[in-house]
C-alpha cells in the first residue's frame, strides 16, 4: 500500500494512526512479518515506523531516482509480529 498525504494533512499524526491500523489488521490476519520500502529522505515517516516497532533492515545509499533525476537512499524497514491467538494457523 502506498500512502501520500496532501501538504495540509501532514503533521497531524495520520501516519501513526494508519501504521497502527495496518499492524492490527496484519495480526488479525495471522501475518508474522511486515515490511515497508521507503525513500530515505522521508525522515518523519521513518521515525513514525520506528516508533511503531519497525527496524531498519537495509539502507542502500543513492539507489533510487525520482522524477527530477535526483538520487535518494532506499530504506527497507521490517517488523516481526505476534499474531492474535485466535488467528494462529492462518495466512503468511
Amino acid at each position: 500500500m502506498k500512502c501520500v498525504f496532501q501538504e495540509n494533512c501532514r503533521g497531524l499524526g495520520l501516519i501513526d494512526r494508519l501504521v497502527a491500523e495496518f499492524i492490527t489488521i496484519a495480526r488479525q490476519c495471522g501475518l508474522t512479518r511486515l515490511e515497508s520500502e521507503i525513500n530515505g529522505e522521508r525522515e518523519v515517516a521513518i521515525q513514525s515506523m520506528a516508533a511503531a516497532g519497525f527496524e531498519e533492515l537495509v539502507r542502500l545509499p543513492e539507489s533510487i531516482q525520482d522524477m527530477e533525476a535526483e538520487f535518494h537512499d532506499y530504506v527497507l524497514l521490517g517488523m516481526r509480529l505476534v499474531a492474535s491467538f485466535e488467528c494462529l494457523g492462518t495466512g503468511d
